[in-house]
């Protein structure tokens, strides 16, 4: 077979196995696809800097899919709601129409027992522009969040890695009752008197609002 041929191979197997109809059809799947794996992509880097860069990205990067992913972020819950139901919602349209084409078509709403296919939040979105827009836009504004979110974290493992001294070496003590002698160590500053305005608890763990950071039960010395 030329080279030729291999490629019009390429080109039309995956609207006839998965029952694409048009080139949009095509395009939207596609994306699909890919847009899951972008995520994927930034939801490990951002656990990956979480962690302390505890081995190599690629080798961090291989332990786990998007859904596996999306559990771990959902435990940690420093992350806005909406970003952890973007990753969820983009899991469960790419396995829908990654798996469940079967010979019916992945455009079609459902499967014939009544299991969803290329549904975004309750819409189609192979049929349904809103529901595609929704689609694009949450995707971009999750990539976008989990790069925000990384950022300090990332800011912190490098002076880490350089041993210089940071904001990490400054501590203050937290004065809610209690919340007992707390401080922020990713960007220096008060944690405050009301708890719930200036960082939260999740499982024992303290986290400051200001930076993301997690906090300590003891103050860092010098």
């Amino acid at each position: 077979m030329d080279y030729a041929s291999v490629m019009e191979q390429v080109r039309l197997s995956p609207a006839k196995w998965f029952g694409l109809e048009t080139p949009d059809d095509k395009d939207i799947w596609c994306y699909i696809i890919a847009a899951s794996g972008h995520l994927e992509d930034w939801a490990a880097y951002f656990l990956w800097e979480y962690d302390g860069r505890p081995c190599e990205i690629e080798q961090y990067r291989r332990r786990e899919n998007l859904g596996s992913l999306h559990a771990r972020l959902e435990t940690l819950n420093v992350l806005v709601p909406y970003v952890l139901q973007t990753l969820k919602e983009v899991n469960e349209l790419r396995n829908a129409v990654a798996h469940r084409h079967g010979t019916y078509g992945v455009t079609e709403p459902e499967t014939p027992q009544g299991r969803p296919m290329g549904i975004y939040r309750n819409a189609q979105v192979f049929r349904q522009q809103w529901a595609l827009e929704a689609l694009v836009e949450d995707v971009s504004d999750a990539a976008s969040a989990l790069i925000v979110a990384a950022h300090p974290l990332r800011k912190k493992n490098e002076a880490s890695t350089r041993g210089d001294a940071t904001m990490s070496d400054v501590w203050k003590q937290c004065s809610n009752a209690g919340c007992g002698n707390q401080a922020c160590g990713g960007c220096g500053n008060p944690v405050g008197v009301q708890a719930e305005d200036t960082h939260w608890h999740v499982s024992g763990t303290a986290y400051h609002k200001a930076c993301g950071d997690r906090l300590r039960a003891e103050p860092k010395g010098k």
